[in-house]
């Protein structure tokens, strides 16, 4: 299954491909995953990290929070939608209430597909849980036409597909109500995307066979994902 990334130092060259070979990696069942992408070690960077700052961080390397790259990032693979929660999983012990920020980027449908409403409200609890009063949770919940175009790819996400009662337009009502959350606002794609990088040619150079973004994104005619953004706010201060 997939997990948000959850971290106080986001990396801004985080690729989609990262975020799909964990996804592959952590997902049980029969998985579409493609033969040159194996899953990754346990805790280790991302390949776009190494690319980046020349270095890698493993579950070897102390964790130092203000410190430079790579002490101050720490990365975990793990499935924050089961029950009970496996050791250093968001939202609780000592991790309640220690995130800034939370993103759910194109990865609510597989959490969804994979345990169903009842995990998909597992793992909403979990990240109210892991903010800070006043943290944010930005999620991009896929369409629900998405889910009939992946549901046959495994026994269990047909079963579950079939059973599921929440749909992606409820999640709003969900997490402002069950969940907890105070605000909610909505981020449209064209506040989301610079002008410069709206504006890049029709014609710039696909990576992997799913083009730039990866399985998942909605095209635009130029690239680039046009799924409007939900931008959650915990209360408090």
């Amino acid at each position: 299954t997939a997990a948000p990334a959850a971290s106080k130092t986001a990396d801004p060259m985080l690729t989609n491909d990262d975020f799909r070979a964990m996804l592959l990696g952590r997902a049980p069942g029969p998985s579409p995953a493609p033969a040159a992408a194996p899953a990754p070690a346990a805790a280790a960077s991302p390949p776009s990290c190494v690319v980046r700052f020349g270095s890698a961080t493993d579950e070897s390397t102390p964790f130092e929070p203000g410190a430079a790259y790579p002490r101050s990032v720490r990365f975990a693979h793990l499935n924050i939608a089961q029950e009970p929660p496996s050791e250093g999983t968001p939202g609780e012990g000592e991790l309640r209430g220690a995130f800034d920020t939370v993103l759910c980027l194109s990865t609510s449908k597989w959490v969804h597909l994979h345990f169903g409403d009842e995990g998909l409200k597992c793992l909403f609890r979990r990240v109210h849980a892991a903010l800070r009063p006043g943290g944010l949770f930005l999620l991009e919940p896929q369409p629900w036409s998405s889910y009939r175009k992946n549901a046959g790819l495994a026994p269990h996400l047909l079963r579950n597909y079939g059973a599921i009662q929440i749909k992606p337009p409820q999640f709003r009502e969900l997490l402002l109500g069950e969940i907890g959350f105070a605000t909610c606002e909505e981020l449209s794609a064209a506040a989301a995307v610079p002008p410069a990088t709206a504006a890049a040619p029709a014609a710039a150079p696909a990576v992997g066979a799913h083009g730039a973004r990866g399985p998942g994104f909605a095209q635009g005619a130029r690239g680039g994902a046009k799924r409007p953004l939900l931008l959650f706010r915990k209360g408090g201060v």
